[in-house]
């Protein structure tokens, strides 16, 4: 993994934990390594497909009939 693709995958890892917070020092080391207008695009990449997801999840989006899912569903506890 090269240096821009591990500040994708740490700023993308704090992006998605709990809190959805990212550290100063994660920010300052994306910014040097991405940019600044980079970052801003991970990050409303990252918002909104969490969002589309929330909005698939509350609604119940499922494939058309007779498609599978492209992701099995997690198995229920």
């Amino acid at each position: 993994m090269d240096a821009e693709e591990a500040a994708v995958w740490a700023l993308c890892d704090e992006l998605l934990a709990p809190g959805m917070e990212v550290g100063d020092e994660s920010y300052a080391a994306a910014v040097k390594v991405l940019g600044e207008q980079r970052v801003f695009e991970v990050a409303s990449t990252v918002g909104y497909y969490t969002t589309l997801s929330a909005i698939l999840k509350t609604f119940g989006v499922q494939p058309p009939p007779g498609e599978a899912p492209p992701i099995p569903p997690p198995a229920r506890l």
